[in-house]
């Protein structure tokens, strides 16, 4: 095959339709639930009142606005997996109502219903906002913050005369369709890179939706990391994870980290972004190994972790004793070194386990293999073997 039979092929591989919607029409068929935004609302919606509002101003004004992407689902329902914010800023100003209810999704298949966060700008922190969002009430949206059209300042929807209403309902949105029948692994590359270079999504929000892309196999994983990240245990080790970083995933991607370090350690090439890349369309496309067996030694592992370090298994020592916040570097040798010497360790106190945790993330050996220049497949290698030995001393 020469490489335009190449390109063809691959172009008829996608599917893909561009149309314009009114906002008038995309509000219709989110209340009609023929457009899907994922239910956990709140967690997701971080524009400021401001930028929701100028947003509004924008479209009064007929300034262009990025396409949105929608992808089409089994049953025909269209599920937005770009463009969440501005979609959001307009149910917000126009239809309120509809964000103040939970999603019902009694017609749709509960494998295809899942949860995207996407990551944009941070909120302005407004007490009144995060008071009202936060109970799950929408109070209709009065715009702020216009400075083209300052007379739009203070007015809700149901205030601007009927010509500017109907005009912003009018106003069509291009969206990008992508079909149903298109490739799933094609479908996965075309969101990867969709949202690559200047995303504002974070490298683990990309995963979950890339593995979503795949149908329910990628679906199902991701709901395995989700129900990772709420195991106790897991989040008692992490407590010094920052907000930010939770609201990030970082805690999805320390558990992606655990994994791969346990089954895809010699893939590793420097690069911890691509490595997770790889690792997760291993899983995905290529049907590498993945299942319960995996799921028993993570529980297994952070309720050992748990008990023995608690909030402190994964911090830095300076003298013995613990600072600073969750290191990912110790994070995958303490873990792993945990899983490899999984009987010493449970045979330990916690204070002598301690103990020798502190002692080996201090000495001259571990530090020479963490820091600047770490990440590398032999620096891996040795921060493992470190703390393995630590805990199989005794």
């Amino acid at each position: 095959m020469n490489i335009i039979e190449a390109i063809d092929h691959q172009i008829g591989e996608v599917r893909t339709e561009s149309i314009d919607m009114s906002v008038g029409e995309i509000i219709s068929l989110h209340k009609q639930q023929e457009i899907i935004i994922q239910p956990d609302f709140q967690r997701l919606f971080r524009w400021s009142w401001q930028q929701r509002s100028r947003l509004v101003e924008s479209l009064l004004l007929e300034l262009p606005i990025p396409s949105i992407f929608l992808i089409e689902k089994e049953n025909g329902v269209l599920e937005l997996i770009d463009g969440l914010q501005r979609v959001s800023s307009l149910l917000h100003f126009i239809d309120p109502d509809s964000l103040n209810q939970a999603p019902q999704h009694a017609n749709l298949d509960m494998d295809e219903v899942g949860e995207i966060q996407v990551a944009g700008e941070e909120a302005e922190d407004e007490e009144s906002e995060e008071s009202e969002e936060s109970e799950g009430m929408y109070q209709p949206l009065r715009l702020e913050g216009c400075e083209l059209v300052t007379e739009l300042n203070g007015l809700i929807f149901d205030q601007l005369p009927l010509t500017l209403r109907l005009r912003l309902k009018r106003t069509p949105i291009r969206a990008v369709v992508i079909k149903r029948q298109s490739s799933q692994f094609l479908r996965y590359e075309m969101f990867k890179r969709l949202n690559t270079g200047g995303s504002k999504l974070s490298d683990q929000d990309i995963r979950n939706v890339n593995a979503r892309m795949i149908g329910r196999r990628g679906t199902d994983f991701y709901r395995i990391l989700m129900d990772c990240a709420q195991f106790q245990q897991f989040k008692h080790t992490i407590e010094f994870l920052s907000p930010t970083l939770i609201e990030n995933r970082a805690d999805e991607e320390l558990i992606l980290r655990f994994f791969a370090t346990m089954d895809f350690r010699n893939n590793f090439r420097g690069n911890v972004g691509d490595w997770l890349d790889a690792y997760m369309e291993a899983i995905l496309i290529h049907n590498f190994p993945f299942g319960e067996e995996q799921i028993s030694k993570f529980r297994a592992v952070f309720t050992l972790l748990s008990e023995k370090f608690g909030a402190n298994a994964f911090l830095k020592y300076r003298h013995g004793q613990p600072q600073g916040g969750v290191a990912p570097a110790y994070f995958e040798a303490v873990a792993i070194g945990a899983l490899n010497s999984f009987n010493h360790l449970s045979d330990l106190t916690p204070e002598r386990a301690t103990e020798l945790l502190s002692q080996a993330v201090e000495s001259d050996a571990f530090r020479r293999v963490t820091g600047p220049g770490a990440n590398s497949l032999p620096k891996l290698q040795k921060r493992i073997t470190i703390i393995t030995e630590a805990f199989a001393s005794v």
